[in-house]
């Protein structure tokens, strides 16, 4: 594939994840009425780290290991569960739930941690 090719099959790969609203947008909208100007670079920050694990991962050839059926069935089956048991936590916590919320400064790490927790718990990622 010659590089201009690969340049623009990439570029419209990442500009599709981009331009699609999901988890993070919602994510940092929600943190930047709190925390300012400087949530959406930290948020931005942790997932281009996930990113960039991911990218190292594929490079030294991890891709078809993980794409191997039993793989896919483990990661299917914990995925699951851990669907299954925030499920579970949200409707037993429904009893203790108030609209009372707690205004902690951000941390740049915070930030940052939410940006490859909300990245890595989206199923499209």
């Amino acid at each position: 594939m010659p590089l201009f090719s690969l340049f623009a099959v990439s570029f419209t790969i990442a500009l599709s994840g981009a331009l699609a609203p999901g988890p993070l947008l919602a994510a940092v909208i929600a943190q930047s009425f709190r925390h300012g100007a400087k949530t959406a670079p930290l948020i931005m920050l942790g997932h281009a780290v996930l990113e960039a694990l991911l990218l190292g991962l594929i490079m030294l050839g991890v891709a078809p290991l993980v794409s191997a059926p039993q793989a896919v069935r483990a990661i299917s089956l914990c995925g699951s569960l851990v669907l299954c048991y925030f499920g579970v936590r949200l409707l037993l916590s429904v009893p203790r739930l108030s609209l009372k919320t707690e205004s902690r400064p951000a941390t740049a790490r915070g930030l940052m941690l939410m940006g490859i927790t909300v990245s890595l718990s989206n199923p499209y990622w």
